[in-house]
């Protein structure tokens, strides 16, 4: 036992690549680090820079669709506003004619109302005259003399403005 010879066993932390491997594109080393955090298993870098590629264009597909849709959502917003602005026009149009053919019926009957029932009629005139805010109410008080006729005659123009004849 006099050549004895001393054996040293390595032992590494990460296997040595075989030569084939390092010639293999599918294979990842340290040299591409650039790479080496988000490439798949068995991926070149020209496939990850494909499926990166991919993933943008997709993105943005998504955020085209996502302002297609905002900008169709404001588009019927916009035209459901001009359908009730259209339709609230059109119901003050009508109800200015009802209160224009109020006003007349309520002068004509000036001549056969008292002087009480004139009051109030006189009254709301000069409400509707003077109305900025574009509310106008007419409340029918009972009369004052006894058997007035021009508290029905008033009443009844009232129910035919309230009926929309």
């Amino acid at each position: 036992m006099e050549n004895a010879e001393e054996t040293h066993i390595i032992i590494t932390a990460r296997p040595r690549v075989p030569d084939s491997a390092e010639r293999d594109e599918s294979y990842t080393t340290d040299e591409d680090s650039d790479y080496d955090t988000n490439l798949r298993p068995k991926e070149t870098p020209l496939q990850y820079k494909e499926r990166m590629m991919v993933r943008v264009m997709d993105k943005a597909k998504r955020k085209n669709e996502a302002s297609k849709r905002s900008r169709e959502k404001r588009k019927r917003e916009h035209q459901d506003r001009q359908v009730e602005k259209q339709r609230l026009e059109k119901r003050n149009m009508e109800l200015t004619e009802k209160l224009m053919n109020l006003k007349e019926a309520l002068k004509r009957l000036r001549p056969q109302i008292c002087s009480s029932c004139n009051e109030q009629v006189q009254k709301f005139l000069d409400q509707c005259q003077s109305s900025k805010e574009g509310m106008n109410v007419f409340v029918l008080r009972p009369c004052k003399q006894d058997k007035c006729p021009g508290n029905k005659s008033v009443g009844r123009e009232i129910g035919k403005f309230a009926r929309g004849q």
